[in-house]
C-alpha cells in the first residue's frame, strides 16, 4: 500500500492528471510573492522584471568637451549579458564594458564623448531598456579653441575634390572636426598630430564658386578657428598647348599625388630633373597652371594668376 501511494505522488508530479502542490516563490528583484507550480516556472520568473539601473557616482567627473577619456561608473542592476549603452547628455559613450569587480559587484568602464563644455546627465540604458540617470553627473570643461596657421595648397579648382591640408594648433584627434571652405563643408576630414604641438587637417576640397574664401575649423565641442582669406578657387583656364608630363588628367591644374609621382619617377631616373623641379614648383604654388609658347619647356609652365 505504501509503495502505492507514492507511486500516484511521482504520477501526480509528472503531470499524469494529479496536480503539483502549489509553492510561493518570491522575486529576487521586486521583493513580490507569486505561486508557482514547478521549477522551471520559478527559474523563468526570477528573469523577469528586471530593475533598472541606479548610478551612484562616476570617476572622474570631469573632462575637457574633447572627450576621449576612460571613466568608471559604479552603481546597481547593471546587466552582464547584452549591449549596455550610456549616455553623456545625448551622446553615446563608446567601448562601454561591465565590469565584475569580484567582490560581489559590477560597474561600467566607458569612454566619454565629445561635447560641448558644461554639466550633462549621464544615464546607463541596460539591454533590457531598463533606464538610470545621474543628474549633473559629468562637467565638460572648455577647451583651447583651434588656430588655423596655413593651408596648402592655397588654391584649388572650383569643381572641388582635391586633397588639402589645414595646419594649425589645438586641433582634436578624437571625434568629429569639420573643415569649412568659405561656409561649405569640406569631406574626408583627418586629423594628425605632429610634433611641436603642430596638427593638420587633411580634407578633400569641396565645390565653389571663383573667388578667395575663408577656412575654417571647427572641433567637436564646437570650438573653432578661422584664417581669412586662405584659399582662392579658380575657374578652369581655357589653354592651348601641351600640359606638363605630370599632369596625367590634363586638368591644368597640378595635384599633389601627380606632383609626388613624378618626383619618384625623376628619383627613380625615369623622369628629367628638370620637369620634376617644374612639378614641384606647379604643386606648391597650388594654382592652375597655363603653356606659355614664348618659353622652352620646363619653363613654359607657369601659374595662373600671374
Amino acid at each position: 500500500m505504501h509503495k502505492f501511494l507514492v507511486f500516484l505522488f511521482l504520477m501526480g508530479a509528472t503531470g499524469y492528471g494529479i496536480a503539483a502542490p502549489e509553492v510561493p516563490y518570491v522575486s529576487p528583484t521586486k521583493g513580490s510573492v507569486n505561486t508557482v507550480h514547478d521549477s522551471t516556472t520559478a527559474a523563468a520568473l526570477s528573469t523577469l522584471d528586471n530593475d533598472a539601473p541606479v548610478i551612484s557616482s562616476i570617476h572622474p567627473s570631469i573632462g575637457l568637451s574633447t572627450g576621449g577619456i576612460e571613466v568608471n561608473i559604479h552603481g546597481s542592476n547593471f546587466m552582464t549579458t547584452g549591449t549596455t549603452r550610456v549616455l553623456f547628455g545625448e551622446t553615446a559613450a563608446t567601448n562601454v564594458n561591465v565590469i565584475d569587480s569580484g567582490y560581489g559587484f559590477l560597474y561600467l568602464t566607458c569612454i566619454v564623448p565629445a561635447h560641448a563644455p558644461g554639466t550633462v546627465d549621464v544615464t546607463v540604458i541596460n539591454p533590457d531598456d531598463g533606464t538610470g540617470t545621474l543628474e549633473a553627473a559629468f562637467t565638460y570643461l572648455e577647451t583651447n579653441p583651434p588656430a588655423v596657421m596655413f593651408v596648402t595648397p592655397t588654391g584649388g579648382p572650383v569643381n572641388g575634390g582635391v586633397e588639402v591640408s589645414v595646419y594649425g594648433g589645438s586641433f582634436v584627434t578624437t571625434g568629429e572636426t569639420r573643415v569649412l571652405f568659405g561656409e561649405t563643408d569640406a569631406t574626408n576630414v583627418i586629423v594628425s598630430e605632429h610634433e611641436n604641438n603642430l596638427f593638420s587637417a587633411s580634407c578633400t576640397l569641396p565645390e565653389h564658386v571663383p573667388g578667395t574664401v575663408d577656412v575654417t575649423v571647427i572641433n567637436p565641442d564646437g570650438g573653432s578657428g578661422t584664417l581669412g582669406g586662405a584659399f582662392t578657387y579658380f575657374d578652369t583656364p581655357q589653354n592651348e598647348g601641351e600640359t606638363h608630363p605630370a599632369d596625367l588628367d590634363k586638368d591644368w591644374f597640378l595635384k599633389m599625388e601627380e606632383a609626388t609621382a613624378y618626383l619618384t619617377g625623376w628619383q627613380l631616373g625615369v623622369n628629367p630633373m628638370a620637369y620634376a623641379i617644374r612639378a614641384a614648383y606647379l604643386w606648391q604654388k597650388a594654382g592652375f597652371y597655363k603653356s606659355n609658347a614664348d618659353e622652352a619647356p620646363p619653363q613654359c609652365w607657369v601659374v595662373l594668376p600671374q
